[in-house]
C-alpha cells in the first residue's frame, strides 16, 4: 500500500460484500476504482444525513383575519390567529384549508368556506355559509405578522 487510504476495511467489506477486499479490487483495477468508491461511499453518507426539503411557499407564517359579515345572520365580526405552513392552513380548531405559491386562498370551517388571494404581506377575499340553514356571507381581510 502506498499511504494512502480511501476506506476503512470495514467500509470496503460493506460496499464490497463479504470475502472481497480493498486491496484485491485495488491490485485489480487500479487506484481510481478505489477513489470512485470512496467518493459514492461519500454521497451515500451525505445523502443519509440531508434534511428533506421543505415545500415552503412565500405565504408561509402567521396571518391576523378578520372577517365581517355582509349579508345573513352570522355573527357581525371575527377575528382568527391563523398559521399557514407548507401551505397548509392551521389554527382555528376544524380549519382545513391551503394557500397556493402564486397566493390563491381556499379554506373551510365549520361550515363556511373561504377563498381569496394573498400579495406579499396583506391578503383579502369573500366567505360564504349556512348557519342553522340560514345563508351568510361577508368579505374577510388578512394581514401577516
Amino acid at each position: 500500500m502506498d499511504g494512502r487510504r480511501f476506506l476503512s476495511s470495514k467500509s470496503a467489506k460493506r460496499i464490497l460484500g463479504p470475502g472481497r477486499s480493498l486491496s484485491g479490487i485495488r491490485n485489480q483495477r487500479g487506484p481510481q476504482t478505489v477513489k470512485r468508491i470512496a467518493i459514492i461511499e461519500g454521497m451515500v453518507i451525505g445523502l443519509h444525513f440531508t434534511a428533506p426539503a421543505m415545500a415552503q411557499t412565500p405565504y408561509d407564517g402567521v396571518w391576523n383575519v378578520t372577517v365581517e359579515t355582509r349579508a345573513g345572520s352570522c355573527e357581525a365580526s371575527a377575528h382568527y390567529r391563523l398559521t399557514v405552513q407548507d401551505g397548509k392552513v392551521s389554527g382555528a380548531a376544524d380549519i382545513t384549508g391551503t394557500v397556493a405559491h402564486e397566493g390563491l386562498v381556499k379554506v373551510s370551517l365549520k361550515g363556511a368556506h373561504a377563498s381569496g388571494q394573498l400579495v406579499g404581506k396583506t391578503g383579502s377575499g369573500k366567505w360564504n355559509a349556512a348557519v342553522t340553514g340560514k345563508p351568510c356571507s361577508g368579505h374577510w381581510q388578512a394581514t401577516k405578522e
